[in-house]
């Protein structure tokens, strides 16, 4: 988000470590990377998913993250429940 910005640093290697971490893990844990569709080409966050506060994102936001989901759920045989 914005508003997190000056953290982005931290952000993301505590993401690194988190995937590291979950893909030793074969027990139906999965990593999904929201960050790189919900930035830029320069890798700042899109204005358009947030809302005019710039922490949370909007509807059109979360439309994206359910869909990355249900796409990651399906390619690992699981079946999202709507």
């Amino acid at each position: 988000s914005f508003t997190r910005w000056n953290i982005i640093n931290s952000i993301n290697y505590t993401n690194r470590i988190i995937e590291e971490e979950i893909r030793k893990d074969k027990n139906n844990t999965f990593f999904i990377d929201i960050h790189t569709i919900m930035t830029d080409e320069t890798g700042f966050p899109r204005k358009d998913l947030f809302q005019m506060e710039g922490l949370h994102i909007n509807d059109k936001g979360y439309e994206i993250w359910k869909k990355i989901i249900i796409k990651k759920l399906g390619s690992n045989g699981i079946k999202a429940v709507k």
